[in-house]
């Protein structure tokens, strides 16, 4: 086979697949390809330079990749973290576990945050209940009066600030390892632009 013959099933194949992907700037990335592999072509190592690229799928693969860690990390939005830790779970040991630990997270942020209306609305079912007896405490919600620990509720109306602090804390926490999760992947997901 000629060597342009291999470049250009290389290349319809990697465009194809960015094509798929729906990545922003897709002719730009496939243009810089076609330049590199003809300019390893002319240097007779076009082999080499195909070898490295690997297959044309996972290439575009990797730069879709690059791309959605680009956009989740430029946005800092919450939901487009999960979004991009969530769909590259499964490919990335960092994203599962980032998604695992930033999910919970958020949902004790949630939690401590619904208490505050809870904490309006039935006082009495609300706070912070700790029983030497048994050696627990209870910080969140009962149901029902009849649930109630024969202790006095210790914090008051000061459940309200403390749900903030720990709600706030909690999903700032939460956006923190979601955003390390994502910066640990970054350097190994792509292959590098330049060759």
């Amino acid at each position: 086979m000629s060597e342009t013959t291999d470049i250009e099933r290389f290349f319809a194949r990697f465009e194809t697949a960015l094509k798929t992907l729906d990545i922003e700037g897709y002719a730009d990335i496939a243009e810089e390809i076609r330049n590199h592999l003809e300019a390893a072509a002319a240097e007779g190592r076009l082999d080499e330079a195909l070898a490295e690229l690997g297959d044309p799928n996972d290439y575009a693969r990797a730069f879709a990749d690059e791309a959605r860690i680009e956009r989740a990390m430029v946005h800092d939005n919450p939901r487009m973290t999960l979004g991009t830790l969530a769909i590259l779970s499964t490919r990335h040991a960092a994203a599962a576990i980032g998604l695992m630990f930033t999910g919970v997270l958020y949902l004790f942020a949630m939690a401590f945050a619904a208490m505050i209306p809870f904490e309006l609305i039935a006082p009495e079912l609300t706070g912070l209940w700790i029983e030497d007896s048994r050696e627990i405490f209870v910080f969140g919600l009962y149901t029902s009066a009849a649930e109630l620990p024969a202790e006095a509720e210790r914090l008051g109306w000061m459940v309200i600030p403390v749900s903030a602090v720990f709600a706030l804390g909690l999903f700032l926490i939460g956006n923190t390892v979601g955003r390390l999760a994502l910066k640990l992947m970054k350097p190994g997901t792509s292959k590098p632009r330049t060759l």
